[in-house]
């Protein structure tokens, strides 16, 4: 029947593209050489009958925006977007997987340049480097050992129009 191979169909590309949103944020973060944030990418997701689809807009690569294909579930819609950017992509997708990698031996040391280099990053370039990560790193080094969940606990309160915060950290 028409339903059964529109079903085999949808199966076949949900097959397909069941990994492509881990692999656009996998894409993206060697593409611009930083952990993502969540204003890196945006889905936004449109219901057409009893079908969705979804647009992804990659801000961090000049806004472009990507079309996916009508689909039954709207997290799959997502899927088939990020398909189209990772297609539209191609050609960068396939370099960055033909580079090879430049790790360093885990006994090689710095040299003086690199060193100076490496000092010299700022941290606001990096958005992804936010107060909260800094406290969450400076703990770890501490205590000597990550953080498990809830051991920094935030506390946010009205007051008046504005909002005053505090941070609890049990680990210390």
């Amino acid at each position: 029947s028409i339903q059964a191979a529109r079903r085999r169909g949808a199966a076949a590309m949900n097959a397909m593209i069941a990994e492509s949103k881990n692999e656009l944020n996998s894409f993206l973060q060697k593409y611009c050489k930083r952990p993502l944030t969540k204003t890196d990418i945006e889905y936004k997701t449109s219901k057409y009958g009893m079908q969705y689809q979804a647009i992804v807009t990659l801000h961090c690569m000049d806004k472009q925006e990507y079309a996916g294909h009508l689909c039954d579930d709207p997290k799959v819609a997502e899927k088939s977007a990020a398909q189209q950017a990772l297609l539209a992509n191609s050609d960068l997708v396939e370099a960055q997987k033909r580079e090879v990698p430049t790790k360093r031996p885990s006994g090689m040391m710095l040299s003086p340049e690199e060193r100076a280099k490496k000092a010299r990053v700022d941290p606001a370039e990096n958005p992804a480097i936010t107060p909260k990560t800094e406290l969450n790193s400076l703990c770890m080094r501490i205590i000597g050992r990550y953080m498990k969940k809830g051991e920094t606990i935030y506390i946010c309160n009205r007051i008046a129009s504005q909002y005053q915060s505090t941070v609890q950290i049990t680990c210390l």
